[in-house]
């Protein structure tokens, strides 16, 4: 495969279907330049951001399964970036439970910042729990009617997990309790974070779920983000707030396994605005998909089958 080729790849396999072979012709006709590369490469991202794009000319029943694809995909982009999302909020909290009266009273601007980012993970939880629900359901029903085990069993990975995590909490820190016994405990929570989302996710790929169930679930996820994006300001807020209120206790504190709050705050902000990106642009795919189902008759008895 030569690198004209490669770069096509980039795009989307719906839109590669109807204009590779144009745009291919177009690349080969002259020496690629570091502009073309460029021009290739965001005209790859505009056409992610367009699901509909590449579509025409189909039956529209395939262009309804095309944008349901598109509407799935998206969603689970965005749990997916939630989840990293909560572990930044986690060391957030972590970071912040000793300290949190302390900053009330320094500065009011952090304080308003920590009861933003508190009551917005309430906010997200709640839409990722309503969205994800019914989702979780229809996997289960699929299962069930199918009589297929593979989704049963990755839906079971979270809980198999959070009991291991539990399991592990107990036995680490009383044998080795302290510092290390946090760091590893920390690395695992990861792992099991990564191992937990990839198995829901998988689960939802592999099962059949009906259109009204997807198109249920968008606005609540799309909820979540802008939840997201306001916590992520927020932190980033409290952080700015006390270093420009007493710059010497906000760098001089060690909190969370004994690193510098400076560094551990710009780790959490760095992670927060990484998942919040992912998010957001999974949302701007997810509700184009969304506004272009419009035969909502039709919609209800369309299921993936993979």
């Amino acid at each position: 495969m030569n690198h004209n080729a490669l770069l096509l790849h980039l795009y989307p396999r719906v839109w590669r279907d109807r204009y590779a072979e144009e745009m291919l012709e177009v690349l080969e006709a002259r020496p690629l330049s570091m502009k073309d590369v460029l021009n290739v490469i965001f005209g790859a991202c505009d056409a992610h951001l367009h699901p509909f794009w590449g579509t025409k000319g189909m039956p529209p029943h395939e262009k309804l399964l095309t944008m349901l694809r598109a509407l799935r995909q998206s969603l689970i982009m965005i749990f997916s970036a939630y989840i990293g999302f909560v572990v930044g909020g986690l060391i957030f909290a972590k970071m912040t439970e000793d300290t949190v009266d302390a900053t009330i009273r320094l500065s009011a601007l952090a304080g308003a910042s920590y009861w933003i980012v508190f009551f917005g993970s309430i906010i997200a939880l709640a839409a990722i729990v309503m969205g994800g629900v019914p989702i979780a359901l229809a996997i289960v029903k699929n299962a069930i009617t199918l009589r297929k085990k593979g989704p049963l069993l990755l839906l079971l990975v979270p809980g198999l997990a959070f009991f291991a995590l539990l399991l592990i909490l107990r036995l680490n820190f009383a044998a080795m309790p302290g510092p290390a016994s946090l760091s590893g405990f920390s690395a695992f929570f990861l792992l099991e974070a990564i191992i937990s989302t990839a198995a829901v996710c998988m689960a939802v790929k592999r099962s059949q779920i009906k259109a009204s169930t997807l198109r249920f679930a968008t606005i609540p996820f799309l909820i979540a983000i802008i939840t997201m994006l306001l916590m992520c300001c927020a932190t980033i807020c409290w952080g700015i707030s006390l270093y420009s209120t007493d710059p010497a206790l906000f760098i001089d504190q060690y909190s969370f396994m004994h690193a510098n709050s400076l560094l551990l705050w710009l780790v959490v902000v760095g992670v927060m605005a990484i998942s919040t990106v992912i998010a957001l642009i999974a949302g701007v795919r997810g509700a184009r998909a969304f506004a272009r189902l419009n035969d909502t008759s039709a919609l209800g008895a369309i299921e993936f089958r993979q």
